[in-house]
């Protein structure tokens, strides 16, 4: 399998922001405005009201989205699943790229998403990496928004909140307490 697949998938992420980027241009050069946005108190229903804006193509806006995050999930598996055959390793299904918020569930996850990989310089790579380094930015981390968007994009629809100021035009899209901006591009912060 080789590295190859990891870099293919992330080819095809790169290939759905462009396609977002398209289908969003347009939207982002006209006036728009939102009227509310509400959600219930465990994140699990949004209620979004907008005032009369052509908004295109938009639920398939939440599409691209999870499919260029699933592609960039998928490269990270790929990756360390590339590791585990480099190693000699037996394929195991449930061997993934471990992200974790919490340094007490990273410990106690770890082996069970490495299955085998014992690769040191990979170790501390993914140690490093964890958005639990940083507890005070762990669910602004870039590989948790990442992990977080792919997960609710199987199980639920990413919808997209629209804001557009005078100054900036600007696409905001809201999950579960996860935000994905959008600013004249993809860009995950």
């Amino acid at each position: 399998m080789g590295i190859e697949g990891a870099v293919a998938k992330v080819a095809r992420a790169e290939e759905h922001a462009r396609v977002l980027n398209e289908m969003t241009a347009p939207f982002l050069e006209k006036d728009c405005h939102i009227v509310s946005c509400e959600h219930n108190a465990d994140l699990t229903e949004h209620v979004i009201e907008i005032d009369s804006v052509p908004v295109g193509d938009a639920p398939r806006w939440g599409v691209v989205i999870g499919e260029c995050v699933h592609s960039l999930r998928s490269a990270l598996d790929q990756a360390l699943w590339a590791v585990g055959e480099w190693q000699g390793l037996p394929a195991h299904r449930h061997r993934e790229f471990p992200i974790f918020r919490e340094r007490s569930v990273y410990d106690r996850k770890l082996s069970d998403k490495l299955r085998g990989i014992t690769h040191p310089r990979l170790l501390d790579l993914v140690h490093e990496v964890q958005p639990w380094v940083d507890p005070s930015r762990a669910d602004f981390h870039k590989l948790w928004i990442i992990h977080e968007l792919d997960r609710i994009d199987k199980h639920q629809k990413l919808t997209p909140v629209f804001v557009n100021t005078p100054l900036r035009p600007h696409l905001k899209f809201r999950f579960a307490g996860v935000d994905l901006n959008v600013t004249g591009g993809v860009m995950i912060r």
